[in-house]
Protein backbone atom coordinates (compact mmCIF):
# COMPACT_ATOMS: atom_id res chain seq x y z
CA UNK A 1 0.00 0.00 0.00
CA UNK A 2 1.45 3.11 -0.90
CA UNK A 3 4.80 1.06 -1.49
CA UNK A 4 7.07 3.83 -2.92
CA UNK A 5 5.97 6.84 -0.65
CA UNK A 6 6.85 4.24 2.54
CA UNK A 7 9.93 3.52 0.97
CA UNK A 8 10.72 7.43 0.60
CA UNK A 9 9.83 8.24 3.97
CA UNK A 10 11.65 5.24 5.53
CA UNK A 11 14.69 6.43 3.59
CA UNK A 12 14.37 10.33 4.40
CA UNK A 13 14.49 8.92 8.37
CA UNK A 14 17.12 6.85 7.51
CA UNK A 15 19.23 9.25 6.11
CA UNK A 16 18.55 11.79 9.08
CA UNK A 17 20.02 9.29 10.96
CA UNK A 18 22.79 8.20 9.15
CA UNK A 19 23.98 11.97 9.18
CA UNK A 20 23.53 12.10 12.89
CA UNK A 21 25.61 9.13 13.95
CA UNK A 22 27.92 10.16 11.29
CA UNK A 23 28.25 13.48 12.22
CA UNK A 24 28.86 12.37 16.17
CA UNK A 25 31.28 9.46 15.08
CA UNK A 26 33.61 11.92 13.77
CA UNK A 27 33.76 14.17 16.40
CA UNK A 28 34.33 11.78 18.76
CA UNK A 29 36.77 10.13 16.69
CA UNK A 30 38.84 13.25 17.04
CA UNK A 31 38.79 14.00 20.36
CA UNK A 32 38.87 10.27 21.56
CA UNK A 33 42.02 10.73 23.39
CA UNK A 34 41.27 13.53 25.13
CA UNK A 35 37.77 12.55 26.29
CA UNK A 36 39.54 9.19 27.71
CA UNK A 37 41.99 11.06 29.50
CA UNK A 38 39.59 12.86 31.21
CA UNK A 39 37.35 10.03 32.24
CA UNK A 40 39.93 7.63 33.11
CA UNK A 41 41.17 9.34 36.51
CA UNK A 42 36.76 8.51 37.17
CA UNK A 43 36.64 5.32 35.29
CA UNK A 44 39.73 4.51 37.81
CA UNK A 45 38.63 6.07 40.68
CA UNK A 46 37.11 4.15 44.58
CA UNK A 47 34.06 6.69 44.85
CA UNK A 48 31.14 4.31 43.37
CA UNK A 49 29.62 6.97 42.72
CA UNK A 50 32.00 8.41 40.49
CA UNK A 51 32.48 5.25 38.82
CA UNK A 52 29.09 4.77 38.39
CA UNK A 53 28.35 8.27 36.62
CA UNK A 54 31.78 7.98 34.50
CA UNK A 55 30.65 4.55 33.26
CA UNK A 56 27.50 5.62 32.22
CA UNK A 57 29.26 8.59 30.30
CA UNK A 58 31.43 6.20 28.97
CA UNK A 59 28.57 3.93 27.82
CA UNK A 60 26.76 6.81 25.94
CA UNK A 61 30.00 7.39 23.85
CA UNK A 62 30.63 3.55 23.15
CA UNK A 63 27.32 3.73 21.40
CA UNK A 64 28.60 6.04 18.63
CA UNK A 65 31.81 4.50 18.76
CA UNK A 66 31.65 2.43 15.21
CA UNK A 67 35.37 1.86 14.32
CA UNK A 68 36.05 0.27 17.51
CA UNK A 69 38.58 3.25 18.37
CA UNK A 70 37.41 3.66 21.93
CA UNK A 71 37.20 -0.15 22.73
CA UNK A 72 41.04 -0.21 21.15
CA UNK A 73 42.12 2.61 23.61
CA UNK A 74 40.20 1.00 26.99
CA UNK A 75 41.93 -1.88 26.36
CA UNK A 76 45.42 -0.48 25.93
CA UNK A 77 44.98 1.61 28.81
CA UNK A 78 44.16 -1.08 31.27
CA UNK A 79 40.78 -0.23 31.89
CA UNK A 80 39.14 -3.73 30.59
CA UNK A 81 41.17 -4.94 32.86
CA UNK A 82 40.44 -3.09 36.10
CA UNK A 83 36.48 -3.19 35.30
CA UNK A 84 36.47 -7.16 35.25
CA UNK A 85 38.60 -6.80 38.74
CA UNK A 86 35.87 -4.11 39.92
CA UNK A 87 33.23 -6.49 38.74
CA UNK A 88 34.73 -9.45 40.50
CA UNK A 89 35.32 -8.05 44.09
CA UNK A 90 32.09 -6.30 43.91
CA UNK A 91 29.95 -8.84 42.78
CA UNK A 92 31.19 -11.46 45.22
CA UNK A 93 29.77 -9.16 48.08
CA UNK A 94 26.39 -10.18 48.75
CA UNK A 95 25.96 -6.43 50.47
CA UNK A 96 25.36 -4.96 47.16
CA UNK A 97 21.79 -6.79 47.01
CA UNK A 98 21.06 -7.41 50.45
CA UNK A 99 21.70 -4.38 52.35
CA UNK A 100 19.29 -0.87 51.80
CA UNK A 101 22.26 1.22 53.05
CA UNK A 102 23.67 4.11 50.75
CA UNK A 103 26.98 3.13 50.30
CA UNK A 104 25.80 -0.82 49.51
CA UNK A 105 23.06 1.42 47.07
CA UNK A 106 26.17 2.81 45.09
CA UNK A 107 27.78 -0.39 44.42
CA UNK A 108 24.86 -1.69 42.58
CA UNK A 109 24.92 1.06 40.19
CA UNK A 110 28.83 1.33 39.53
CA UNK A 111 28.50 -2.37 38.82
CA UNK A 112 25.40 -1.95 37.03
CA UNK A 113 26.95 0.34 34.84
CA UNK A 114 30.70 -1.50 34.78
CA UNK A 115 28.38 -3.97 32.61
CA UNK A 116 26.12 -2.01 30.83
CA UNK A 117 29.40 -0.76 29.01
CA UNK A 118 31.21 -3.97 28.68
CA UNK A 119 28.18 -4.73 27.23
CA UNK A 120 29.25 -1.97 24.36
CA UNK A 121 32.19 -3.17 24.45
CA UNK A 122 31.52 -6.90 23.54
CA UNK A 123 29.07 -5.65 20.94
CA UNK A 124 32.34 -3.74 18.60
CA UNK A 125 33.32 -6.77 16.20
CA UNK A 126 35.47 -3.66 14.68
CA UNK A 127 37.72 -4.28 17.93
CA UNK A 128 36.82 -7.83 18.40
CA UNK A 129 35.52 -6.55 21.95
CA UNK A 130 34.26 -9.86 22.77
CA UNK A 131 37.55 -11.87 22.30
CA UNK A 132 39.30 -9.07 23.98
CA UNK A 133 37.20 -9.25 27.17
CA UNK A 134 37.70 -13.67 27.65
CA UNK A 135 41.10 -12.72 27.06
CA UNK A 136 41.12 -10.38 29.85
CA UNK A 137 39.19 -12.73 32.01
CA UNK A 138 35.66 -12.10 31.98
CA UNK A 139 33.82 -15.25 32.40
CA UNK A 140 36.11 -15.42 35.60
CA UNK A 141 34.97 -12.45 36.74
CA UNK A 142 31.60 -13.17 36.01
CA UNK A 143 31.74 -16.99 37.80
CA UNK A 144 33.18 -14.44 41.05
CA UNK A 145 29.96 -12.17 40.78
CA UNK A 146 27.87 -14.79 43.68
CA UNK A 147 25.66 -11.83 43.78
CA UNK A 148 23.35 -13.02 41.00
CA UNK A 149 22.56 -16.13 43.02
CA UNK A 150 22.01 -14.87 46.08
CA UNK A 151 18.37 -16.77 47.60
CA UNK A 152 16.25 -12.97 47.68
CA UNK A 153 13.41 -11.59 49.36
CA UNK A 154 10.46 -10.09 47.38
CA UNK A 155 9.32 -8.33 49.84
CA UNK A 156 9.32 -4.41 50.20
CA UNK A 157 9.38 -4.07 54.51
CA UNK A 158 7.77 -1.03 53.79
CA UNK A 159 10.92 0.76 53.84
CA UNK A 160 12.06 3.95 51.58
CA UNK A 161 15.05 4.80 50.09
CA UNK A 162 17.95 6.15 51.32
CA UNK A 163 20.30 7.25 48.82
CA UNK A 164 20.50 10.73 47.82
CA UNK A 165 20.69 10.09 44.18
CA UNK A 166 19.96 6.97 41.87
CA UNK A 167 20.90 6.53 38.35
CA UNK A 168 18.35 5.08 36.09
CA UNK A 169 19.24 4.72 32.14
CA UNK A 170 21.85 7.54 31.71
CA UNK A 171 19.89 10.27 33.81
CA UNK A 172 21.23 10.82 37.21
CA UNK A 173 18.18 12.12 39.32
CA UNK A 174 17.55 13.48 43.28
CA UNK A 175 15.68 10.33 44.98
CA UNK A 176 12.18 11.92 46.75
CA UNK A 177 12.78 10.39 50.40
CA UNK A 178 9.06 8.66 50.36
CA UNK A 179 10.10 6.80 47.09
CA UNK A 180 9.84 3.07 47.86
CA UNK A 181 13.03 1.28 48.38
CA UNK A 182 14.14 -1.55 45.28
CA UNK A 183 13.30 -4.94 46.62
CA UNK A 184 16.02 -7.35 46.93
CA UNK A 185 14.68 -8.90 43.79
CA UNK A 186 14.94 -5.42 41.82
CA UNK A 187 17.94 -5.11 42.95
CA UNK A 188 19.30 -8.54 41.80
CA UNK A 189 18.06 -7.79 38.41
CA UNK A 190 19.57 -4.40 37.83
CA UNK A 191 23.05 -6.59 38.08
CA UNK A 192 21.76 -10.09 36.55
CA UNK A 193 20.45 -8.55 33.39
CA UNK A 194 23.10 -6.43 31.95
CA UNK A 195 25.65 -9.46 32.73
CA UNK A 196 23.35 -11.93 31.03
CA UNK A 197 22.98 -9.86 27.97
CA UNK A 198 27.18 -9.35 28.18
CA UNK A 199 27.23 -13.04 28.01
CA UNK A 200 24.86 -13.76 24.91
CA UNK A 201 26.76 -10.94 23.24
CA UNK A 202 30.11 -12.60 23.93
CA UNK A 203 28.22 -16.01 22.68
CA UNK A 204 27.29 -14.85 19.69
CA UNK A 205 30.59 -12.83 18.58
CA UNK A 206 32.37 -15.99 18.96
CA UNK A 207 30.09 -18.78 18.16
CA UNK A 208 32.71 -21.29 17.23
CA UNK A 209 35.12 -20.95 19.80
CA UNK A 210 34.98 -24.46 21.96
CA UNK A 211 36.88 -22.64 24.66
CA UNK A 212 33.94 -19.88 25.15
CA UNK A 213 31.71 -22.79 24.86
CA UNK A 214 32.95 -24.55 27.63
CA UNK A 215 33.68 -21.55 30.13
CA UNK A 216 29.69 -21.05 29.64
CA UNK A 217 29.39 -24.57 30.48
CA UNK A 218 30.88 -23.74 34.24
CA UNK A 219 29.24 -20.57 34.58
CA UNK A 220 25.85 -22.09 34.22
CA UNK A 221 27.17 -25.21 36.49
CA UNK A 222 28.76 -22.24 38.88
CA UNK A 223 25.36 -20.51 38.88
CA UNK A 224 23.13 -23.51 39.30
CA UNK A 225 20.83 -21.88 42.05
CA UNK A 226 20.52 -18.96 39.60
CA UNK A 227 19.17 -20.92 36.59
CA UNK A 228 17.16 -22.94 38.11
CA UNK A 229 15.76 -19.60 40.42
CA UNK A 230 15.01 -17.95 36.85
CA UNK A 231 13.90 -20.77 35.14
CA UNK A 232 10.69 -21.37 37.94
CA UNK A 233 9.60 -18.51 36.47
CA UNK A 234 8.31 -17.81 40.17
CA UNK A 235 4.62 -17.02 39.99
CA UNK A 236 4.78 -15.11 43.05
CA UNK A 237 6.68 -11.89 41.59
CA UNK A 238 4.37 -8.58 41.72
CA UNK A 239 3.05 -7.71 38.21
CA UNK A 240 5.63 -5.22 38.28
CA UNK A 241 8.68 -7.16 38.12
CA UNK A 242 7.23 -9.03 35.14
CA UNK A 243 8.99 -7.29 33.01
CA UNK A 244 12.03 -8.14 34.75
CA UNK A 245 11.49 -11.51 34.67
CA UNK A 246 10.69 -12.20 31.29
CA UNK A 247 13.61 -10.52 30.07
CA UNK A 248 16.24 -13.01 32.03
CA UNK A 249 14.43 -15.55 31.08
CA UNK A 250 14.58 -14.91 27.15
CA UNK A 251 18.33 -13.88 27.65
CA UNK A 252 19.33 -17.29 29.85
CA UNK A 253 17.28 -19.55 27.45
CA UNK A 254 19.60 -18.06 24.68
CA UNK A 255 22.40 -18.72 26.74
CA UNK A 256 21.62 -22.96 27.37
CA UNK A 257 20.19 -23.02 23.07
CA UNK A 258 23.34 -22.11 22.00
CA UNK A 259 25.73 -23.12 24.38
CA UNK A 260 23.90 -26.55 25.50
CA UNK A 261 22.86 -26.56 21.66
CA UNK A 262 26.37 -26.41 20.31
CA UNK A 263 27.16 -29.39 22.17
CA UNK A 264 23.97 -31.38 20.62
CA UNK A 265 24.12 -30.03 17.18
CA UNK A 266 26.98 -28.45 15.52
CA UNK A 267 26.51 -29.24 11.80
CA UNK A 268 24.40 -26.65 10.60
CA UNK A 269 26.71 -25.86 7.67
CA UNK A 270 23.94 -27.79 5.81
CA UNK A 271 21.00 -26.15 6.82
CA UNK A 272 22.50 -23.16 5.59
CA UNK A 273 23.99 -23.57 2.23
CA UNK A 274 20.20 -26.01 1.42
CA UNK A 275 18.10 -22.89 2.99
CA UNK A 276 16.40 -20.48 0.84
CA UNK A 277 16.00 -16.52 1.18
CA UNK A 278 13.56 -17.04 4.07
CA UNK A 279 15.81 -19.89 6.40
CA UNK A 280 13.61 -22.68 5.40
CA UNK A 281 15.34 -25.98 4.23
CA UNK A 282 14.66 -26.43 0.89
CA UNK A 283 15.96 -29.82 0.62
CA UNK A 284 14.15 -30.83 4.19
CA UNK A 285 11.00 -29.32 3.77
CA UNK A 286 10.17 -31.96 0.48
CA UNK A 287 12.77 -35.02 1.81
CA UNK A 288 11.83 -37.85 4.17
CA UNK A 289 15.40 -37.33 6.06
CA UNK A 290 17.10 -34.92 7.94
CA UNK A 291 20.47 -33.24 6.37
CA UNK A 292 21.62 -32.20 10.14
CA UNK A 293 22.78 -34.90 12.37
CA UNK A 294 24.49 -35.01 16.08
CA UNK A 295 27.88 -34.60 15.82
CA UNK A 296 29.74 -34.37 19.29
CA UNK A 297 32.42 -31.75 18.68
CA UNK A 298 36.13 -33.54 19.30
CA UNK A 299 37.56 -30.92 21.01
CA UNK A 300 34.82 -31.38 24.07
CA UNK A 301 36.76 -33.33 26.99
CA UNK A 302 35.37 -36.05 28.98
CA UNK A 303 34.26 -33.83 31.75
CA UNK A 304 32.75 -31.19 29.21
CA UNK A 305 30.43 -34.12 27.64
CA UNK A 306 29.81 -35.03 31.74
CA UNK A 307 28.83 -31.45 32.56
CA UNK A 308 26.65 -30.86 29.27
CA UNK A 309 24.81 -34.07 30.00
CA UNK A 310 23.98 -33.61 33.73
CA UNK A 311 22.89 -29.67 33.02
CA UNK A 312 20.46 -30.90 30.45
CA UNK A 313 18.51 -33.67 32.74
CA UNK A 314 18.56 -30.71 34.80
CA UNK A 315 16.96 -28.19 32.70
CA UNK A 316 15.10 -29.91 29.83
CA UNK A 317 11.90 -30.61 32.62
CA UNK A 318 12.02 -26.65 33.52
CA UNK A 319 12.62 -25.81 29.67
CA UNK A 320 9.11 -27.89 28.94
CA UNK A 321 7.29 -26.40 31.45
CA UNK A 322 7.76 -23.37 30.19
CA UNK A 323 7.59 -23.99 26.68
CA UNK A 324 3.79 -25.47 27.70
CA UNK A 325 3.32 -22.33 30.17
CA UNK A 326 4.31 -19.66 27.53
CA UNK A 327 4.63 -20.87 23.87
CA UNK A 328 1.23 -22.89 23.27
CA UNK A 329 -2.50 -21.36 22.72
CA UNK A 330 -3.26 -18.45 24.47
CA UNK A 331 -6.72 -19.35 25.19
CA UNK A 332 -6.27 -23.11 26.57
CA UNK A 333 -3.31 -21.89 28.84
CA UNK A 334 -3.39 -18.29 29.61
CA UNK A 335 0.25 -16.53 30.15
CA UNK A 336 0.69 -14.40 32.58
CA UNK A 337 3.00 -12.11 30.24
CA UNK A 338 0.23 -12.00 27.85
CA UNK A 339 -2.37 -11.24 30.42
CA UNK A 340 -0.06 -8.07 31.65
CA UNK A 341 0.47 -6.74 27.94
CA UNK A 342 -3.32 -6.97 27.54
CA UNK A 343 -3.62 -4.77 30.63
CA UNK A 344 -1.07 -2.21 29.87
CA UNK A 345 -2.54 -1.70 26.69
CA UNK A 346 -6.14 -1.26 27.71
CA UNK A 347 -4.61 1.71 30.24
CA UNK A 348 -2.82 3.16 27.18
CA UNK A 349 -0.17 5.35 29.32
CA UNK A 350 3.36 6.01 27.79
CA UNK A 351 5.20 4.39 31.22
CA UNK A 352 2.36 1.30 30.52
CA UNK A 353 3.23 1.00 26.48
CA UNK A 354 7.03 1.21 27.28
CA UNK A 355 6.48 -1.49 29.75
CA UNK A 356 4.07 -3.58 27.63
CA UNK A 357 7.00 -2.90 24.81
CA UNK A 358 9.63 -4.28 26.75
CA UNK A 359 7.54 -7.65 28.03
CA UNK A 360 6.19 -8.60 24.00
CA UNK A 361 9.85 -8.41 22.67
CA UNK A 362 11.32 -10.47 25.69
CA UNK A 363 8.44 -12.82 25.59
CA UNK A 364 8.63 -13.53 21.94
CA UNK A 365 12.52 -13.88 21.69
CA UNK A 366 12.02 -16.45 24.60
CA UNK A 367 9.68 -18.47 22.48
CA UNK A 368 11.61 -18.21 19.77
CA UNK A 369 14.65 -19.06 21.24
CA UNK A 370 12.76 -22.18 22.84
CA UNK A 371 11.71 -23.53 19.75
CA UNK A 372 15.27 -23.64 18.79
CA UNK A 373 16.64 -25.80 22.00
CA UNK A 374 13.59 -27.66 21.06
CA UNK A 375 14.87 -28.32 17.84
CA UNK A 376 17.91 -29.01 18.35
CA UNK A 377 17.22 -31.65 21.18
CA UNK A 378 14.82 -33.47 18.50
CA UNK A 379 18.20 -33.62 16.09
CA UNK A 380 20.40 -35.04 18.73
CA UNK A 381 17.42 -38.15 18.93
CA UNK A 382 17.03 -36.54 22.86
CA UNK A 383 13.17 -35.52 21.91
CA UNK A 384 11.33 -38.30 21.02
CA UNK A 385 7.00 -36.88 21.09
CA UNK A 386 4.35 -39.59 21.10
CA UNK A 387 1.14 -37.83 19.52
CA UNK A 388 -0.72 -37.65 22.89
CA UNK A 389 0.44 -37.84 26.49
CA UNK A 390 -2.46 -39.99 27.31
CA UNK A 391 -0.74 -43.46 28.56
CA UNK A 392 2.72 -42.02 28.95
CA UNK A 393 4.99 -42.01 32.02
CA UNK A 394 4.30 -39.60 34.54
CA UNK A 395 8.01 -38.44 34.63
CA UNK A 396 8.51 -38.10 31.39
CA UNK A 397 7.85 -34.22 30.95
CA UNK A 398 7.88 -34.30 27.22
CA UNK A 399 5.33 -32.25 25.60
CA UNK A 400 2.84 -34.50 22.62
CA UNK A 401 2.91 -33.75 19.11
CA UNK A 402 -0.85 -32.71 19.28
CA UNK A 403 0.47 -29.64 21.81
CA UNK A 404 3.21 -28.59 19.16
CA UNK A 405 0.75 -28.68 16.83
CA UNK A 406 -0.76 -25.92 18.66
CA UNK A 407 2.65 -24.46 19.32
CA UNK A 408 2.55 -23.96 15.12
CA UNK A 409 -1.28 -22.44 15.05
CA UNK A 410 -0.11 -19.70 18.11
CA UNK A 411 2.92 -18.86 16.38
CA UNK A 412 0.89 -18.31 12.65
CA UNK A 413 -2.14 -16.47 14.13
CA UNK A 414 0.73 -13.90 15.53
CA UNK A 415 2.13 -14.03 12.42
CA UNK A 416 -0.87 -13.11 10.96
CA UNK A 417 -1.36 -10.40 13.62
CA UNK A 418 1.51 -8.98 12.84
CA UNK A 419 1.17 -8.42 9.69
CA UNK A 420 -1.53 -6.99 9.77
CA UNK A 421 -0.39 -4.49 12.35
CA UNK A 422 2.28 -3.91 9.47
CA UNK A 423 -0.03 -3.17 6.75
CA UNK A 424 -1.69 -0.74 8.99
CA UNK A 425 1.36 1.01 9.80
CA UNK A 426 2.72 1.02 6.13
CA UNK A 427 -0.62 2.62 4.95
CA UNK A 428 -0.37 5.28 7.92
CA UNK A 429 3.45 5.90 6.61
CA UNK A 430 2.20 6.23 3.39
CA UNK A 431 -0.21 8.77 4.23
CA UNK A 432 1.63 10.79 6.93
CA UNK A 433 2.25 14.08 4.83
CA UNK A 434 -1.37 14.23 4.48
CA UNK A 435 -2.52 14.26 8.28
CA UNK A 436 -3.28 17.28 9.64
CA UNK A 437 -1.70 18.76 13.36
CA UNK A 438 -4.09 16.64 15.30
CA UNK A 439 -3.92 13.27 13.34
CA UNK A 440 0.01 13.71 13.68
CA UNK A 441 0.01 14.17 17.38
CA UNK A 442 -2.38 11.00 17.99
CA UNK A 443 0.01 8.63 16.14
CA UNK A 444 3.48 10.62 18.20
CA UNK A 445 1.16 9.62 21.33
CA UNK A 446 -0.21 6.40 20.56
CA UNK A 447 3.19 4.57 19.33
CA UNK A 448 5.46 6.40 21.66
CA UNK A 449 6.88 5.07 24.92
CA UNK A 450 7.85 8.13 26.57
CA UNK A 451 5.30 11.00 27.55
CA UNK A 452 5.25 14.22 24.99
CA UNK A 453 4.55 17.24 26.44
CA UNK A 454 3.63 20.41 24.33
CA UNK A 455 3.12 18.95 20.91
CA UNK A 456 0.82 21.35 20.29
CA UNK A 457 3.28 24.13 20.00
CA UNK A 458 5.40 22.53 18.02
CA UNK A 459 5.19 23.50 14.19
CA UNK A 460 3.62 21.34 11.52
CA UNK A 461 6.39 19.90 9.70
CA UNK A 462 8.35 19.25 13.57
CA UNK A 463 5.45 16.90 14.20
CA UNK A 464 5.19 15.05 10.98
CA UNK A 465 8.74 14.08 12.08
CA UNK A 466 8.07 12.55 15.22
CA UNK A 467 5.38 11.00 13.37
CA UNK A 468 7.24 9.39 10.56
CA UNK A 469 10.40 8.68 13.39
CA UNK A 470 7.31 6.84 15.92
CA UNK A 471 5.89 4.66 13.15
CA UNK A 472 9.69 4.12 11.35
CA UNK A 473 10.48 2.96 14.74
CA UNK A 474 7.41 0.79 15.00
CA UNK A 475 7.39 -0.47 11.75
CA UNK A 476 10.73 -2.16 12.15
CA UNK A 477 10.11 -3.86 15.77
CA UNK A 478 6.63 -4.91 13.58
CA UNK A 479 9.17 -6.94 11.04
CA UNK A 480 11.36 -7.89 13.48
CA UNK A 481 8.54 -9.96 15.50
CA UNK A 482 7.13 -11.21 12.31
CA UNK A 483 10.64 -12.77 11.80
CA UNK A 484 10.78 -14.19 15.09
CA UNK A 485 7.26 -15.85 14.61
CA UNK A 486 8.10 -17.57 11.13
CA UNK A 487 11.31 -18.83 12.67
CA UNK A 488 9.15 -20.13 15.86
CA UNK A 489 7.06 -21.88 12.57
CA UNK A 490 9.62 -23.21 11.28
CA UNK A 491 11.36 -24.71 14.40
CA UNK A 492 8.45 -26.09 15.32
CA UNK A 493 7.34 -27.99 12.20
CA UNK A 494 10.85 -29.28 11.86
CA UNK A 495 10.29 -30.64 15.16
CA UNK A 496 7.03 -32.58 14.61
CA UNK A 497 8.18 -33.32 10.67
CA UNK A 498 11.15 -35.62 12.60
CA UNK A 499 9.19 -37.09 15.39
CA UNK A 500 6.85 -38.25 12.59
CA UNK A 501 9.58 -39.67 10.57
CA UNK A 502 10.77 -41.46 13.10
CA UNK A 503 7.18 -43.38 13.75
CA UNK A 504 7.20 -44.17 9.66
CA UNK A 505 5.69 -47.15 8.45
CA UNK A 506 7.95 -50.01 8.73
CA UNK A 507 7.23 -53.70 6.99
CA UNK A 508 7.29 -56.75 8.56
CA UNK A 509 6.97 -60.25 8.37
CA UNK A 510 5.24 -61.60 11.33
CA UNK A 511 5.00 -65.60 13.35
CA UNK A 512 2.41 -66.33 10.69
CA UNK A 513 4.18 -65.25 7.73
CA UNK A 514 2.02 -62.77 6.95
CA UNK A 515 3.02 -59.26 5.92
CA UNK A 516 1.89 -56.48 8.06
CA UNK A 517 2.27 -52.87 8.58
CA UNK A 518 3.50 -51.16 11.40
CA UNK A 519 3.34 -47.65 12.87
CA UNK A 520 5.65 -46.76 15.82
CA UNK A 521 4.42 -45.14 18.85
CA UNK A 522 0.78 -44.13 17.16
CA UNK A 523 -2.41 -45.25 16.41
CA UNK A 524 -4.88 -44.42 13.76
CA UNK A 525 -7.24 -42.49 16.16
CA UNK A 526 -4.37 -40.61 17.08
CA UNK A 527 -3.12 -40.35 13.84
CA UNK A 528 -6.22 -38.27 13.10
CA UNK A 529 -6.65 -36.22 15.53
CA UNK A 530 -2.87 -34.78 14.93
CA UNK A 531 -4.02 -34.28 11.77
CA UNK A 532 -6.93 -32.35 12.42
CA UNK A 533 -4.60 -30.10 14.73
CA UNK A 534 -2.34 -29.26 11.86
CA UNK A 535 -5.04 -28.71 9.27
CA UNK A 536 -5.93 -25.50 11.78
CA UNK A 537 -2.38 -23.75 11.03
CA UNK A 538 -3.14 -25.10 7.18
CA UNK A 539 -6.36 -23.57 6.78
CA UNK A 540 -5.44 -20.21 8.36
CA UNK A 541 -2.15 -19.59 6.21
CA UNK A 542 -4.25 -20.68 3.13
CA UNK A 543 -6.56 -17.71 4.05
CA UNK A 544 -3.16 -15.23 4.37
CA UNK A 545 -2.63 -15.47 0.85
CA UNK A 546 -4.91 -13.76 -0.99
CA UNK A 547 -3.65 -10.80 1.37
CA UNK A 548 0.33 -11.23 0.88
CA UNK A 549 2.38 -9.47 -1.23
CA UNK A 550 4.55 -11.43 -4.13
CA UNK A 551 7.61 -11.90 -1.76
CA UNK A 552 4.83 -13.54 1.17
CA UNK A 553 2.97 -15.34 -1.34
CA UNK A 554 5.85 -17.52 -2.32
CA UNK A 555 6.95 -17.45 1.11
CA UNK A 556 3.69 -18.53 2.59
CA UNK A 557 3.12 -21.27 -0.31
CA UNK A 558 6.28 -22.82 0.94
CA UNK A 559 4.97 -23.08 4.21
CA UNK A 560 1.66 -24.97 2.93
CA UNK A 561 3.42 -27.23 0.45
CA UNK A 562 5.59 -28.34 4.02
CA UNK A 563 2.72 -29.09 6.00
CA UNK A 564 0.88 -30.83 3.55
CA UNK A 565 4.05 -32.96 3.20
CA UNK A 566 4.03 -33.77 7.17
CA UNK A 567 -0.08 -34.56 6.63
CA UNK A 568 0.63 -37.09 3.96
Amino acid sequence: VGGEDVHSNVEAIHKEQESLESGNEQRLSLRAHAILEILRTDLLSTDPMMKAVSYRLLDAILIHDRKGQFVQLLADGGILNAALSDISTAGATAEVILFPARESARHLYALEAMLEALFRVASSRQANGAERLIRAGLIGAVNACRAISLPISDSRHGKTVTDEFMIEGSQLRYNHPNVSEPTQRERQHRILAPLLRLMTTVQCALPHSVDVQTQLVEFLEGHEDMVSHVLADNDGYEASHLASNVTELALLSTILAHCLGKYLWTSTKNARNSSNGHGTPDKYSMAGSSPLALKTPKDWNENGRTSVTMLLDKVLPRVVTLLERHCGPAAKAPCKYRERIRQLRAENTPGGRAEASVIEKHLLQFRATISLFIRRLAHSGRFWLSVTKEGRKHLDPKPSLIFMAQVLLQAVTDWNDSETSRKGLMQKLANVHELAAAALDDVVESLSVAPYEGLQNLSHRHRRNLALKALSAALRQCQQNSALLLFIVENTLEVIQMNLEKGQKTTEITHAGMVEDRYAGRNEQETARLARELERPLARIKTMIDECDEKEMEYANTLVRRIEYVLL
